[in-house]
């Protein structure tokens, strides 16, 4: 039987190595792919929405990207509907509706500006605590994106409540540092 000093055949303990060696670089494979697909979602950016204000600009009218979809409801959909539902009803006695929401609905944003910045928990909401923590975004999305997705969740499921700007949140974000 030929020897492994050779270099040429190995024997038959090495072959169990060969194994655990083509399972290691099978998984570091999938991995880099799942980076590159991840990595060209991040190459190819979301457009800039072209129709902001001058900061200061009142009244309920869209202020910020058209709420009933683009990057507020891709937003949505990658980071909020896993708890909150795509039709924003939420999860019985786990994660609120935002569908009817107060503080969603509410002519003043604070309050949901503050909770997606900096989340959440232990908030009655109809009579119901939930307990399950609603993490912050504040280190994950930009102000635009937090203005964005906001805008989606005031302005869908029957929601209609003023949206909010970019500024509003850098506003709100600001009192944290």
């Amino acid at each position: 039987m030929p020897s492994n000093k050779t270099g040429t055949f190995p024997n038959v303990g090495d072959s169990l190595t060969l194994v655990h060696i083509s399972a290691l670089t099978l998984t570091l494979l999938l991995f880099v792919f799942a980076l590159s697909v991840r990595g060209e979602e991040q190459r190819n950016p979301l457009p800039e929405p072209s129709n902001y204000p001058a900061i200061g600009t009142a009244g309920v009218e869209s202020r910020a990207e058209s709420p009933a979809g683009g990057l507020g409801a891709r937003i949505y959909n990658d980071k909020c509907a896993g708890c909150h539902g795509t039709n924003g009803q939420g999860s019985p006695n786990l994660f609120p509706p935002l569908a009817g929401d107060p503080v969603v609905t509410a002519t003043d944003p604070y309050d949901h500006i503050r909770t997606v910045l900096f989340g959440r928990h232990g908030t009655i909401i109809g009579g119901v605590t939930y307990t399950v923590y609603m993490p912050s975004w504040a280190g994950q999305l930009s102000d635009r994106e937090i203005a964005a997705v906001i805008n989606h969740e005031r302005t869908s499921w029957g929601n209609k409540a003023p949206t909010i700007t970019p500024a509003e949140v850098a506003k709100v974000r600001g009192e944290r540092r």
